[in-house]
């Protein structure tokens, strides 16, 4: 069979199994859409996925190439390959393999590290039941509020058990008027044992139905969260309500 001929007969192949496309698409914006709906512990997941999964695709292509060379090869030994692919310079596939032993070896590794976090390391601790706002009702431009236990007057973690803290949250319009909760930012400030983090720089900001990252790692003893409200319209009016609140590592 002739170079030209064994392409065609490939790509034959490949088109009768035109349906795995649409199905790996599918199946791809599904689990995106399942990572964006976890949030911050999404972004984890596809963090510790993505060596691996660069890793798998290096092998394929590596696999594609040593498919290639033993073809060419064997069209060679039959005396067919004199002007085909097996005059190009090619890798000695001896240096093929011992790359790909490599990748596997990366390969396993990477997986063994991602198991090990996913299952040996500190769940993720949803605090939303346990944590409120000072005051998150009919909030004005420049409002400031503070993020407490429920039953506590002030304060939020003594200390926090994780080193992070994600906050899911939205604005609800309470003015008649206006467009409000649109263009209503809310920024969020940190302080640890008592001393502000970065206090001229809030440590997140979002606007409603978004969610801030914020560091609790230096805390020893405690942390208190800030949330700042900014409204263009003065005479805007919002509740600020917490969706989901996260510790996590």
């Amino acid at each position: 069979m002739s170079e030209q001929d064994r392409k065609v007969s490939e790509w034959r192949k490949l088109a009768e199994k035109w349906w795995l496309f649409p199905l790996v698409l599918v199946a791809s914006a599904a689990f995106m859409v399942f990572l964006l709906a976890l949030g911050s512990r999404g972004s984890d997941i596809a963090t510790v996925l993505s060596l691996p999964v660069a890793i798998l695709t290096a092998l394929l292509a590596l696999r594609a190439e040593l498919r290639q060379r033993r073809e060419d090869e064997k069209a060679a030994e039959s005396g067919g390959g004199t002007n085909g692919g097996s005059n190009r310079a090619r890798r000695p596939t001896s240096t093929l393999r011992r790359r790909a032993w490599l990748l596997i070896a990366a390969a396993v590794g990477a997986v063994s590290a991602g198991l090990y976090w996913f299952l040996g390391g500190q769940d993720d601790l949803n605090v939303t039941s346990d944590v409120g706002v000072s005051r998150g009702s009919d909030l004005a431009d420049g409002a400031r509020v503070e993020l407490v236990d429920r039953g506590r007057d002030s304060g939020l973690f003594s200390p926090p058990q994780r080193d992070n803290l994600a906050v899911k949250f939205s604005l609800h319009n309470t003015s008649q008027t206006g467009y409000c909760v649109g263009l209503a930012e809310v920024r969020f400030l940190v302080a640890v044992d008592g001393e502000p983090v970065n206090p001229n720089e809030p440590a997140g900001s979002a606007r409603s139905g978004g969610e801030v990252v914020l560091d609790l790692s230096e805390a020893t003893r405690s942390a208190s969260v800030i949330a700042l409200v900014s409204m263009e319209d003065k005479e805007c009016r919002v509740d600020l309500r917490l969706d989901r609140v996260t510790l996590y590592n």
